[in-house]
């Protein structure tokens, strides 16, 4: 990546070298075809950016390493600086220009703004002033800092082996939601692995939180709600960054995952109050039918002996005392119909 570089700078106390290529064990490769291949490839670059080749070669073949004053005696980096304004300063009076050579190949030169006289290049980038430039920082967001989480091996094998367990106890067990937590343990392992990116993992919590407030209309015990909830505004944080984020400005990432978890919220809280709603309106008294009745106090217009007639919110009906007889006129309360029959018995007296 530095030979690839237009503009290569090391810092005080670094070292480059050391490139040859090894196996995920750390077992060295010396299979000639790839280590010709990196070889070609990191001289290449380093013609491309007209810098040492020899040196770049013996990277790789030789596993050499240089520090700053040595990599920069070398030409191997442009500049050393310790922090970003010493970079910058030291940059200012040059300019970055892309000529061509005799035999037709193109290479990117530093040259001093001065001495570029009559000289002949296709593109250039002049740096005057550039210290003077607004710097900007860019955070790494909650996507980056989890991958680095989870890329730990330790963290992905613990997250895998509990989550399956997990899983197993929760069909087991069902009711509790042991399997979902279970489910996201496997999925966040899967991350770690390197088997699902990230942006089919933001997708997969979407749709898993979807379920589960769907699941919590069917239950009505809360827990799936909130979790569902959670997983939607979890997959908002981890839709960004996407595929192309360099190209905009840190404002901008930071602009569009707020908008992106304000929606999240809004629709979750609008789907939760619905569901809120439906629990509400299913615990309620049915309001027709012959339950309406139920409960509703009335006066006896004829003797219930057992059978005899009450009026209920002024409406006459044939009516049974399901305990002793009642006299006419005195306060009943309406236990059950059957048919046009209501079933009742003495209204107790509130004192």
């Amino acid at each position: 990546m530095l030979m690839a570089a237009h503009i290569a700078v090391m810092a005080s106390g670094t070292t480059i070298g050391s490139a040859q290529p090894v196996e995920a064990t750390g077992v060295p490769i010396n299979e000639t075809k790839i280590i010709n291949a990196l070889t070609g490839l990191m001289r290449d670059n380093a013609r491309l950016h007209n810098r040492n080749e020899t040196i770049a070669q013996e990277f790789i073949t030789q596993n050499i390493n240089l520090g700053p004053e040595e990599a920069l005696r070398s030409h191997v980096i442009e500049f050393a600086a310790d922090n970003l304004d010493s970079l910058l300063t030291q940059l200012e009076p040059y300019t970055l220009v892309l000529s061509t050579t005799q035999v037709g190949t193109a290479v990117w030169k530093l040259v001093l703004t001065s001495a570029i006289g009559n000289a002949s290049y296709t593109t250039s980038f002049n740096f005057s002033g550039i210290s003077q430039a607004a710097q900007y920082t860019y955070t790494p967001g909650l996507s980056v800092s989890l991958l680095q989480f989870l890329s730990n091996p330790l963290i992905a094998i613990v997250l895998f082996l509990v989550g399956m367990y997990a899983v197993i106890i929760g069909f087991k067990t069902p009711g509790y939601g042991v399997e979902i937590a279970g489910a996201l343990m496997v999925f966040l392992s899967l991350i770690g692995f390197g088997v699902i990116g990230i942006s089919i993992a933001a997708t997969l919590f979407f749709i898993l939180g979807i379920i589960l407030t769907l699941i919590e209309i069917k239950t009505h015990i809360g827990i799936f709600a909130l979790a569902g909830i959670g997983l939607i505004i979890f997959a908002s944080f981890l839709a960004f960054p996407l595929p192309g984020w360099e190209l905009l400005s840190a404002r901008a990432v930071e602009s569009a995952r707020e908008s992106l978890v304000a929606v999240a919220l809004v629709m979750s809280g609008i789907f939760g109050f619905v569901v809120y709603k439906v629990g509400q309106a299913r615990r309620m008294k049915v309001k027709s039918g012959p339950e309406q009745w139920i409960g509703k106090a009335g006066t006896v217009v004829s003797a219930l002996e057992p059978r005899g007639e009450v009026r209920v919110e002024g409406q006459t009906w044939k009516a049974e005392s399901i305990a002793e007889p009642i006299k006419a006129g005195e306060q009943v309360e309406v236990v059950s119909r059957e048919g046009l029959v209501l079933r009742v018995k003495p209204k107790q007296v509130e004192e």
